[in-house]
């Protein structure tokens, strides 16, 4: 009697699917990683440019209300509500401190607490055809809750006892005339008419109030005019100081740990050509928003990591079947 062969076919011969498809599973894993990787790279880009501009988006809004209060109140020589603007700083999570800067105070009482007399920017003395001397002549500060202000100035320290006659010094000051140059510029085209035909009504408004028309039709008439006028005026010049920038520019590849925002401060006087008149700057900390980069970093290479791990076992499980299934 022949003795029956029971060890069976050898490893190899029993399982030809598993040897058959491991190459395809090395090239599943292959093309898997090389679309997790630049994928997951993509995304945390994503994450950081938007997380930037975010934080660039909420200085600008902060920026832009403090720059049209800091306006209103220079032309109303009100120190009081100037004094009180840095707290916008504070609707901003990671504000540091805001500071305004403008014209030097050429008068100061100490008694009082509303400036009864503003210089006017330097380029205003000698008529401002060219704009010159903008960059310092805005660069008196007003206002600021900053703690180091003292370190930035030329000379002096900052109380609001002195307010409008220390100057500061700092990275952005050396920007300064540039844009003044070009905002000085962009006015005298835009809304020289608008303001020569301002003066002309305030002028005659005037003239009628002097000789006892205070009451009159025609001087009603003048104001109505005059309002829709400095309306008029008063859009243009939002639409040019729409400037945001930062100290060191702001760019999504390199985040600093501090920026320094600032905006322009624009309005205008009566007789005068230009229009910068002083500067908002914040000063913003990147260490709560480096810190969630790291956090979300890591949360996308974890999703990533689990999205591919789980796409290769499916994968390598189907090969295996069909390989199995084309070797029987």
């Amino acid at each position: 009697m022949q003795r029956q062969n029971t060890t069976g076919p050898p490893p190899a011969a029993r399982s030809p699917g598993i040897q058959s498809t491991l190459p395809v599973i090395v090239l599943l894993a292959v093309v898997i990683g090389g679309v997790a990787v630049p994928l997951s790279a993509h995304l945390v880009r994503r994450e950081r440019a938007l997380r930037i501009q975010g934080l660039a988006g909420r200085a600008e809004i902060v920026l832009s209300a403090a720059s049209t209060l800091a306006a209103s109140h220079f032309l109303d020589r009100n120190l009081v509500e100037l004094a009180l603007l840095p707290r916008l700083a504070g609707s901003l999570e990671e504000a540091v401190f805001m500071t305004i800067t403008g014209p030097a105070a050429i008068a100061w009482n100490r008694d009082e607490t509303i400036l009864d007399i503003l210089a006017p920017v330097a380029g205003d003395r000698s008529g401002e055809a060219d704009g010159a001397g903008v960059g310092h002549g805005v660069d008196f500060v007003w206002a600021t809750d900053d703690p180091h202000i003292d370190a930035k100035l030329v000379h002096g320290s900052f109380s609001l006892r002195n307010a409008g006659t220390v100057q500061i010094n700092d990275g952005v000051s050396p920007l300064l005339p540039a844009l003044g140059e070009r905002l000085n510029r962009d006015c005298r085209e835009r809304i020289s008419e608008l303001a020569s035909e301002s003066d002309r009504l305030a002028a005659e408004a005037l003239e009628l109030v002097l000789v006892g028309a205070a009451g009159s039709a025609q001087l009603l008439d003048l104001s109505q005019q005059a309002s829709v006028i400095h309306t008029l005026i008063a859009g243009t010049l939002e639409t040019i100081g729409a400037v945001t920038e930062s100290v060191p520019s702001l760019e999504a590849r390199h985040l600093a740990p501090f920026y320094t925002f600032y905006r322009p401060i624009l309005y205008r006087q009566r007789g005068g050509s230009s229009c910068f008149r002083g500067v908002v700057r914040l000063g913003v900390s990147t260490q709560s928003l480096r810190q969630e980069l790291v956090l979300q970093t890591r949360a996308i290479l974890v999703r990533t990591g689990l999205w591919a791990l789980a796409a290769l076992l499916l994968g390598a499980v189907a090969a295996v079947l069909l390989g199995r299934r084309w070797g029987q």
